[in-house]
């Protein structure tokens, strides 16, 4: 069964919200989460899920593209889990979540700030810019994020959003896989001050005495 949807913000969790437009007749009106939509589009998806006042649905369609819609640059975007909105340009990614943050002030909290909610650090570029990341370490040896929804991991050699300096040791990585698929089941990467990465390496369960640090 699918259904066209008008999106008009973000949810929490990454899915875009909007509202049934066409559809059965207990449909019309009910609230629609769908991933890989964009502000104001004219989506089709097909309904994954059903209550009484919502669905959760996949995209199949996008009969009105917005003009905030870009090409994804990642490979993995769209498979990997690791980002949602890259198919949305920067500037308007960082409203829609700003917006996000002031209507969950208002509709649960009470709060309406005076002034709104302000953007922070909104030079960040949109690629390379991340600090940290966590990469799950599968028992087959691979080695990236999770896919949407599920512990399966999408093997990745370099992250788009990630720091020059953590794409340099995840590289460095992939010589060691072998070594440590056995006991380490997440690796952790953090670029310091300095620019130096530290590496964590955090152990499958039982393991946690058999995880040795990989060498220099």
């Amino acid at each position: 069964m699918s259904c066209l949807v008008r999106v008009s913000a973000l949810a929490y969790g990454g899915a875009l919200l909007g509202e049934v437009v066409e559809g059965a007749p207990e449909q019309i009106g009910k609230r629609a989460f769908v991933r890989f939509a964009a502000p104001q589009e004219l989506v089709r998806i097909s309904v994954d899920r059903e209550e009484k006042r919502l669905i959760e649905g996949s995209l199949v369609e996008v009969v009105e593209p917005s003009t905030h819609r870009v090409p994804p640059l990642c490979e993995y975007f769209g498979t990997c889990g690791g980002c949602d909105l890259q198919h949305i340009d920067i500037v308007s990614q960082r409203e829609l979540k700003r917006s996000m943050v002031e209507s969950t002030l208002r509709r649960q909290g009470g709060i309406t700030p005076r002034e709104g909610v302000a953007l922070s650090q909104a030079e960040l570029p949109a690629f390379s810019y991340r600090s940290r990341i966590t990469l799950h370490l599968s028992k087959e040896g691979e080695l990236g994020f999770y896919r949407p929804g599920t512990g399966i991991v999408v093997p990745i050699e370099s992250c788009k959003i990630a720091a020059p300096a953590l794409n340099e040791a995840l590289r460095a990585l992939q010589t060691l896989i072998v070594d440590l698929k056995a006991d380490c089941g997440a690796i952790v990467l953090e670029q310091d001050p300095t620019g130096g990465v530290g590496v964590l390496l955090i152990p499958r369960a039982g393991h946690e005495g058999r995880l040795q640090p990989p060498p220099r």
